[in-house]
């Protein structure tokens, strides 16, 4: 898997499922030299629609010592967050929420 970060430009990695439970959870391990991390969404139903909570969790020497590493991995969280809130919201096959 390649992604694109803030200030690290593009990496690959090679990630290994450790959790695949449709509607409800998709979980990953990772690493890179110095650092390892666990990735989770989790996926909870509102009765309006579903919430989605995204975990990372870091492990490894480089851990300890994050400088500008942990707060550009949030601002790429931060705007994969954003841009699937604008795409649920978009989709138009949705039920209609009821009238008030």
């Amino acid at each position: 898997m390649s992604a694109a970060t803030q200030g690290w430009g593009l990496m690959t990695v090679k990630p290994t499922i450790t959790a695949a439970r449709p509607g409800t959870e998709l979980r990953w391990t990772s690493s890179l030299p110095g650092i390892s991390g666990e990735h989770a969404f989790l996926l909870t139903s509102t009765g309006s629609g579903t919430r989605v909570v995204q975990t990372e969790t870091f492990g490894g020497l480089l851990a300890r010592f994050p400088g500008k590493t942990l707060a550009n991995a949030e601002a790429s969280f931060q705007a994969l967050n954003q841009a699937l809130k604008l795409r649920a919201e978009a989709r138009t096959d949705r039920p209609a929420e009821p009238a008030s």
